[in-house]
């Protein structure tokens, strides 16, 4: 069974990798040509000094990630955490990784005294993830929308 916990520095490049590792070629490409910023922020919660990471490691090898920071709201002054990431490889599906990984996520979160967690997964017909989430006790709060501009 893959155990979890908080990454390791020896561990960054394996999670950068896995995180790429599921999109395509474009997709992979694009991520890095269009969020320089965003690819900041996943070093700072590598690195723990924005957020945290955990991984979850059948023994060497990294075989899934959550990652997430905090966030304090403009509006509303609510402190919550952003779990910005979360992937476990094909092969280790189904075997509670995920859930472990975002309970470990949560367990930072409140000693972060967060008051809440949010997620976005950006593809409604992805029944699956949204299920997941569900059974973790998410539940929707709103649709966005979005125009993009050529």
């Amino acid at each position: 069974m893959a155990e979890i916990g908080r990454i390791n520095p020896s561990e960054h490049e394996a999670v950068n990798a896995l995180s790429l590792s599921h999109l395509s070629p474009e997709c992979q490409q694009n991520y890095l040509n269009l969020a320089p910023g965003h690819a900041a922020l996943f070093r700072e919660m590598l690195n723990g000094t924005r957020g945290a990471c955990f991984v979850a490691r059948d023994g060497n090898k990294i075989v899934g990630y959550a990652l997430g920071y905090p966030v304090r709201s403009e509006l509303t002054d609510i402190r919550y955490g952003e779990l910005d990431g979360l992937y476990v490889e094909d092969h280790y599906r189904r075997q509670n990784i995920g859930k472990r990984l975002v309970e470990a996520f949560f367990e930072w979160a409140k000693e972060h005294r967060l008051q809440r967690i949010k997620v976005v997964t950006g593809w409604p017909n992805q029944k699956d993830s949204l299920a997941f989430y569900e059974e973790l006790g998410f539940r929707p709060m709103s649709i966005e929308l979005e125009l993009h501009f050529e």
